[in-house]
């Protein structure tokens, strides 16, 4: 499922790129974006001028991390993202005890689920 997804935005990427009039851009990820990226610029070589990556792989996890991926996710839709989890992201995403970490983390327990 989220292989397809990336591969539909990967076609809207270059198809914003081709409508906002754009001859070759300068794409920049974090994490997913940078896949996103990535195969941005490996179908459509001729809309991505250069890349801009930042926490980014090419390939696939480690199936010991996908495990704890999954556990954290499961615990996530169960109890609404526990506070243990919202403080891994925290550090993973924002600088620790951030102003604007708080926020994020209400938006994220009001979400029905995490994707």
């Amino acid at each position: 499922m989220a292989i397809v997804l990336l591969l539909r935005l990967r076609k809207r990427l270059a198809a914003l790129i081709a409508f906002l009039g754009i001859s070759s851009a300068i794409l920049a990820g974090m994490s997913q974006g940078g896949f996103l990226a990535m195969r941005c610029a490996l179908v459509h070589p001729e809309r991505v001028r250069a890349l801009i990556l930042i926490a980014t792989q090419t390939g696939t996890d480690d199936p010991t991390m996908l495990q704890g991926y999954n556990k954290m996710l499961d615990a996530w839709i169960a109890n609404k993202l526990p506070e243990e989890i919202a403080t891994t992201l925290e550090h993973v995403i924002f600088i620790p005890d951030s102003p604007s970490s708080t926020a994020w983390k209400e938006k994220w327990r009001a979400m029905d689920h995490p994707w």
